[in-house]
């Protein structure tokens, strides 16, 4: 069996002059080739596919940066979500895109800032609410005090079942409002330390110890409603985190300020600056 190897032909039509009166006759050129660019003679091939790998070099070059700058910024609004819901509000999202992205950056943004508002609005009420229930707690519990006094003995039960529930109450309210102190953490570790000086148009009054200090990521968040260096939170270890919180919005409505820094030599300190009281004492 034969296999017939295909011929393309190509025919260019030319002008064809007789003797002295040209006439206006066209004859035909062809030409056979057995592929379809006859060797480059009918077509050329070879600069169309240098520009169409151009093109797609160009293409690639042109979309990397693209892809890369659009998935650097999935990752980093990925990341930023996934710690808003680890509760860490305090962030902020580089949003320079003019685009959707952009503009989802913003909303984040502005999303962390008031649950992180909202949080610390919360946190604050509770324990205002907190301090507010210690007062009828400690009346309720000196009523039932001069109630068991004079009751009879029928009624003592129902007393002492009203006692025993106002003393969980009133170790409830303790323990949320408990303050974290230098004894608990450095007694141990040396000497506390208070002092008190003058400095320029205030008094300053610190407490120092010598234990193992705060981490650095963590003193700026010491007075912050509930925050513990520490992230255990049962009865054994503690309270509730309120009490440089607590020192912090006395200080303020004292019209001071309180700081706290890591000693030099080791141990924490903390500082409360009153404004020096005008006048001097006989």
């Amino acid at each position: 069996m034969r296999l017939r190897i295909p011929i393309y032909w190509v025919g260019i039509r030319i002008p064809v002059a007789d003797g002295e009166q040209p006439r206006r006759l066209q004859t035909t050129l062809l030409a056979a080739s057995p592929s379809l660019g006859g060797g480059g003679l009918f077509v050329d091939v070879r600069p169309w596919l240098l520009a169409a790998l151009g093109a797609v070099l160009l293409s690639a070059l042109l979309r990397v940066p693209f892809v890369r700058g659009l998935t650097h910024s999935i990752g980093e609004l990925t990341g930023a979500t996934e710690r808003i819901a680890e509760g860490q509000f305090d962030i902020q999202v580089r949003a320079k895109r003019r685009d959707e992205l952009g503009r989802l950056g913003h909303a984040v943004n502005r999303l962390a800032g008031r649950l992180g508002g909202f949080v610390t609005g919360q946190k604050r009420f509770l324990g205002d609410v907190a301090h507010e229930l210690c007062s009828p707690l400690a009346r309720l519990q000196m009523a039932l005090g001069i109630l068991e006094e004079r009751a009879d003995e029928r009624h003592r039960p129902c007393l002492e079942d009203l006692r025993t529930e106002a003393q969980e109450m009133s170790q409830l309210v303790n323990e949320l409002l408990s303050l974290r102190n230098a004894i608990r953490y450095a007694a141990d570790a040396g000497p506390i330390t208070l002092t008190a000086r003058v400095e320029n148009e205030q008094v300053r009054i610190s407490v120092a110890d010598c234990g193992p200090g705060v981490p650095p990521e963590s003193l700026s968040k010491l007075f912050d409603p509930f925050y513990r260096v520490d992230s255990s939170r049962t009865r054994q270890t503690g309270g509730a985190g309120l009490g440089l919180t607590i020192v912090r919005s006395c200080m303020e409505a004292c019209g001071g300020q309180v700081t706290a820094h890591n000693r030099a030599g080791g141990g924490l300190e903390v500082s409360l600056y009153l404004p020096k009281a005008k006048g001097e004492v006989a």
